[in-house]
């Protein structure tokens, strides 16, 4: 029942194709100010320079679900995979589980619909610690968290 009332929700949102570069930046700048009291990693130059650079593979979507915007998507997508880059969510939408709304709603587009999700690395890139955050983003949508420990050994002759 849950899931037929997800998707439910999910068909009520209509999904817009957006070109708009530095709107998207500042909303997410914006939203990662308000939840994580921090910064984008890109600027909103660095994007529409890659915007630029590729054309056919920098896309933005809006979701919005009535007259309200629900947040919104920046992604690196190929034939087979779509990376997330730069989400944000607004405020009225976080209390009704905007990010799943959000993510549920760009997950039915036809146009990706065969693509895998690449959700990257799960470290926190200022601390270098692990995000639990970001794992349970992840998991939320199907994926699964590993964690691979390297070393290197020096061996003197």
């Amino acid at each position: 029942r849950g899931r037929m009332v997800a998707r439910e929700v999910f068909l009520s949102c209509r999904v817009v194709a957006t070109s708009n570069t530095r709107l998207h930046m500042e909303r997410t700048a914006e939203f990662l100010h308000r939840r994580h009291q921090t910064q984008p990693l890109h600027t909103a130059e660095d994007m529409e320079f890659l915007a630029a650079a590729f054309p056919q593979n920098i896309r933005i979507w809006e979701v919005w679900r009535g007259d309200h915007l629900v947040g919104g998507l920046l992604a690196f997508v190929t034939h087979r995979v779509i990376r997330p880059q730069h989400m944000f969510v607004c405020g009225g939408a976080e209390r009704m589980g905007g990010a799943g709304v959000l993510n549920g709603a760009i997950l039915l587009l036809e146009e990706i619909k065969d693509c895998h999700w690449d959700f990257g690395t799960s470290m926190d890139p200022a601390s270098g610690q692990l995000d639990p955050t970001l794992h349970q983003f992840k998991e939320s949508h199907g994926g699964r968290i590993f964690i691979q420990s390297t070393y290197e050994w020096h061996l003197e002759s």
